[in-house]
């Protein structure tokens, strides 16, 4: 703007001062000015895209940014067509002063030279094609070049029409009849090849403002969304994202439109316009190809959620089904006794077995219906339990049929484990008690003695640890318990019967020295007597009771009940003897 001001004062002084003396000076000055005016073209140019690309990014017609921009854009637009102006008056003014003074010859070669630059000008082969800012800005350019022609018509007439004109003189203006045809017939080719590039522009522009007005929509509509969990919503997204698709392929003659004419108008399009017209397509095919990659991506989610929620309907009725039936057969096995034969406990063992290694086999089926139906991610694996059907779901509201297959499990699971449980204990017992037969208390005691010395442990320190209250005697609960948590390979059944030889006079208890002769003194008198077969007589029977009500006693200070005789205990700290008869 600081250059257009300072040159327009210049020119119109120089307009006012125009002397034919000094029309050679002045017409070489006006040379320079339009050589600098050439020379400031890219920076007018590219500060007008600026404008119109801040102008397009104002938001509604009512933003006072836009109008301001508008209004700057038209002053400076104004202001360099207006100078450019001044300078082809000065030049025009000129060569009339020079036509008036009768330097006709000067004024001839003036002119000749001016058309002879317009017509090379207009016979190279311009690049006008762009985008309809750089068109409309090389429209204006031109509109200048036809004033100045159409200012220099007047003179051509004048010449053209002088009477008595020198001899010498007739083959320049034979040239310059021709030359003036044909500058300004190239000046209408130019003109109407601007038109059809502005033609072309607009189509382009059009183009890629349906495209843009409609991206935005479709974006939107490509924006992540949770898939529903049931069906019916599934096949309802799934239509309506068929619509759409079908919308996305309608705009598919747009974006071949748009790169069709980005093509041709790059062919020949104008230095100034090439980057723009990039941009344009790039930017638009981007978006384009992004929104058609997002459309199939959701197709796809929604084809294969649409698989996953049949499949899992199809899983989940077949796994209901399965335990249904499981929990009617675990049911009836609950209600018929185990039988004492050893074969067929250990063939119910393994038919237990097997169905539980089956169950266990099933809970990544169960616990990823549950996640599924659920919604959640929040399925976990009860600690400490492996396979275990303990499942919570962090699901505000869980799904029903996800609850029922969730007790389900959990129910046919327990009762799985208690069968297996019970199996496993009566298998046990039963091999215990076979194993037991043919026990020899000599052989057992041989292997007691062996494992103590070879652990370095004494007989002492075992009674002494048993023996908490202090009595010097051991119930059978507490030498069992001592002996088992000892690690001593035996059971709790050979356990009973050398505690039976323990306790010949079957009081429930023995003492530590009974206990250290009866394992350390081989002569001793072993009562014969098989696990499992032996007559308890009514003494027995009180003793034992008196055994096991006495071991649930809680007290700090334990109740105190010695046996003194067959039938006789003295309770406490008191004399008093009671009587079982």
């Amino acid at each position: 703007m600081d250059f257009m001001e300072i040159n327009e004062e210049r020119l119109k002084k120089c307009l006012c001062d125009a002397a034919v003396n000094n029309a050679k000076p002045d017409m070489d000055e006006i040379h320079i000015f339009q050589l600098k005016m050439a020379s400031k073209h890219p920076v007018y140019y590219s500060t007008m895209r600026l404008g119109c690309n801040l102008r397009d990014q104002c938001v509604g017609s009512t933003d006072p940014d836009k109008a301001a921009l508008i209004n700057m854009l038209d002053g400076l637009k104004n202001k360099w067509n207006y100078l450019r102006s001044l300078a082809a008056q000065k030049q025009v003014k000129l060569e009339e002063g020079l036509m008036s003074s009768g330097r006709l010859t000067d004024a001839l070669h003036a002119l000749l030279d001016w058309l002879t630059k317009a017509e090379t000008y207009l016979l190279e082969e311009q690049l006008i094609l762009g985008d309809v800012d750089t068109v409309n800005i090389l429209i204006e350019k031109h509109k200048l070049f036809q004033q100045e022609v159409n200012g220099r018509s007047g003179m051509v007439a004048v010449i053209l029409s002088t009477p008595n004109l020198d001899q010498n003189l007739s083959g320049q203006i034979d040239e310059l009849t021709h030359v003036w045809e044909r500058v300004k017939q190239l000046s209408d080719v130019t003109e109407g090849k601007l038109q059809d590039s502005l033609k072309l522009a607009e189509r382009f522009r059009d183009a890629i403002q349906v495209v843009r007005d409609w991206l935005p929509e479709a974006e939107a509509e490509l924006k992540f969304h949770a898939i529903p969990d049931d069906e019916d919503s599934i096949l309802q997204l799934i239509d309506n994202h068929e619509k759409f698709q079908e919308e996305l392929h309608g705009q598919q003659e747009n974006i071949e439109r748009i790169r069709s004419l980005a093509n041709e108008i790059l062919q020949s399009c104008h230095p100034n316009g090439i980057r723009f017209i990039k941009y344009y397509l790039t930017i638009t095919q981007t978006r384009w190809e992004q929104a058609v990659a997002r459309s199939n991506q959701r197709s796809q989610r929604l084809q294969e959620a649409l698989q996953n929620i049949r499949g899992n309907t199809v899983l989940l009725d077949s796994l209901l089904a399965w335990l249904a039936d499981s929990h009617a057969l675990l049911t009836a096995k609950s209600k018929d006794s185990i039988p004492e034969d050893i074969t067929v406990v250990e063939a119910l063992h393994k038919e237990q077995s097997e169905f539980h290694e089956e169950l266990s086999s099933r809970s990544k089926d169960v616990e990823q219906l549950i996640k599924a139906l659920s919604g959640s991610a929040g399925v976990t694996a009860k600690k400490g339990v492996r396979n275990s059907p303990s499942r919570h779901v962090d699901s505000d509201q869980p799904n029903p049929r996800a609850v029922i297959l969730q007790n389900k499990w959990r129910t046919v699971w327990r009762m799985s484990v208690e069968r297996n449980k019970k199996l496993q204990d009566s298998l046990s017992r039963l091999l215990e008690t076979e194993s037991c037969r043919n026990f020899d208390y000599d052989v057992w005691r041989q292997n007691y003695i062996g494992w103590n010395r070879a652990n370095k442990l004494k007989f002492m320190d075992f009674f002494r640890r048993q023996d908490k209250q202090g009595t010097g005697t051991l119930t059978r609960r507490d030498f069992i318990d001592g002996i088992l948590s000892s690690k001593f390979p035996t059971n709790a059944t050979e356990l009973n019967a050398v505690f039976n030889v323990f306790d010949t006079k079957r009081i429930g208890r023995i003492q530590y020295r009974t206990f250290v002769e009866a394992i350390m003194r081989p002569d001793r008198q072993i009562p014969s007597i098989k696990p499992g077969v032996q007559s308890i007589s009514d003494g027995s029977q009180i003793s034992q009771l008196m055994e096991d009500e006495l071991t649930h006693c809680q007290c700090r200070k334990p109740f105190i009940a010695i046996k003194i005789d067959e039938g006789k205990y003295k309770f406490g700290d008191k004399d008093k003897i009671w009587h079982s008869g």
